[in-house]
């Protein structure tokens, strides 16, 4: 039982992380979402660098998840689009450690993207029809990851938005071609 209400602050402060940053991580304003006291916080952590630190090793199990779904997926679209979707707040969560301070996140976000990368460069390139370039699929993955974190927002990531994204890529590709 009292792991349960561990996790609770844990996947609130997850949450947390992934919409507002760090500025937004405060036991404040972790409390106020889940309607609890600080003190019931401190009695589970003392301090917030261990809460942080139980979020950063969540972000690693979960994107360790998402890469071995999108590497036994079939399909770009609608497979990734939809283990993208089910994992929003993960890539909201992985933007914002892109946008963090390097000195603090970047070994982090390094290791989270490890995870992903090669399922996504097989699968993009497969999608785009570029299997053939191995350099190239490498080259573009690296270029577009930078691109999707910057442009993706809690209100206008959807299958919509990543199936428009997806076009843009095509009629990239068809340029380059």
């Amino acid at each position: 039982m009292k792991g349960d209400k561990r996790n609770i602050w844990i996947d609130a402060a997850y949450r947390r992380f992934a919409l507002h940053g760090e500025a937004g991580l405060t036991v404040e304003a972790i409390a106020r979402d889940l309607g609890k006291n600080k003190s019931s916080f401190y009695h589970y952590f003392g301090d917030l660098q261990v809460l942080t630190f139980e979020i950063l090793t969540q972000h690693l199990q979960n994107s360790n998840e998402v890469g071995r779904k999108i590497k036994d997926a079939i399909a770009l679209d609608p497979d990734v689009i939809h283990i993208i979707m089910d994992h929003k707040i993960d890539f909201l969560f992985h933007k914002q450690l892109k946008l963090g301070d390097p000195l603090v996140y970047k070994e982090h976000y390094e290791k989270a993207y490890a995870y992903v990368k090669d399922p996504l460069v097989a699968k993009l390139s497969e999608g785009l029809g570029i299997k053939d370039k191995q350099l190239f699929s490498n080259a573009l993955v690296g270029l577009v990851s930078d691109n999707f974190l910057l442009r993706i927002q809690e209100t206008t990531l959807s299958i919509q938005w990543l199936r428009d994204y997806l076009e843009e890529l095509q009629a990239l590709i068809k340029h380059i071609k």
